[in-house]
């Protein structure tokens, strides 16, 4: 129904936020964020030494990497399997009036949604907004790693965000269903908390002020309102 689409589609994006926020958990502990350098001694210099990587640590975090990779893929092919075998190519009942109205080609669709300016400023909007959002997160750790934030704790700080925006992404979408001639002003105002707090982040970093509770705040609270 029109009055529950909202939360409908506030429900369907909790699949892929859950899977980004166990990632940042299982990548630290799957590969540890060891130090992979050792101190070679100058023997005509006793003085001194250089840092060299130490070949079988980098092996062995490669080895990691490996697991972790192959691990991703076969829980991926296990879904998309599943998938195949179990999904019905549609609901026993319609879920809407409008599912039963006959469907333009997907060529023409595609053709009609290109020439939609609203529709590509939208599409312009959110996917700028999401795609610069993921890469921040893939880099967390070493984005937070000189403000000595360790991997493990940049993965939780990653885990809170997302879990905050998926559980921003239910109240909103339920506020949204019952105060639907607000969604352009909740929107608003989502991207202005957002960004008002990764310019905090930002404007803390270039002037080292980061303490610990503006790493937590900006990028949790961040996360949150982006993310919902």
């Amino acid at each position: 129904p029109p009055e529950q689409r909202e939360t409908a589609t506030a429900l369907l994006a909790i699949g892929p936020y859950s899977g980004v926020a166990v990632s940042f958990l299982l990548g630290p502990a799957v590969v540890p964020d060891w130090n992979c350098t050792s101190l070679l001694v100058n023997t005509s210099n006793s003085s001194g030494g250089v840092l060299e990587p130490n070949p079988s640590c980098i092996d062995a975090m490669l080895e990691r990497i490996a697991y972790l990779m192959y691990g991703e893929f076969a829980f991926a092919a296990a879904v998309l399997v599943l998938v195949v075998i179990a999904l019905p190519s549609r609901p026993p009942t319609p879920p809407s009036r409008t599912s039963n109205i006959p469907r333009m080609s997907y060529t023409t669709g595609v053709s009609h949604l290109f020439r939609n300016k609203t529709y590509l400023v939208m599409g312009l909007v959110f996917g700028l907004a999401t795609g610069v959002y993921s890469g921040w997160g893939a880099i967390l750790s070493i984005i937070l790693g000189d403000y000595d934030v360790s991997q493990t704790e940049a993965g939780w700080i990653g885990f809170y965000a997302t879990v905050a925006g998926a559980a921003g992404g239910l109240v909103m979408g339920y506020y949204a269903d019952r105060k639907s001639r607000h969604l352009r002003h909740i929107n608003l105002g989502l991207f202005t908390v957002s960004a008002a707090m990764f310019l905090w982040f930002s404007v803390a970093g270039e002037y080292h002020l980061h303490e610990k509770f503006v790493v937590y705040v900006t990028n949790i609270v961040g996360g949150f309102s982006l993310n919902a």
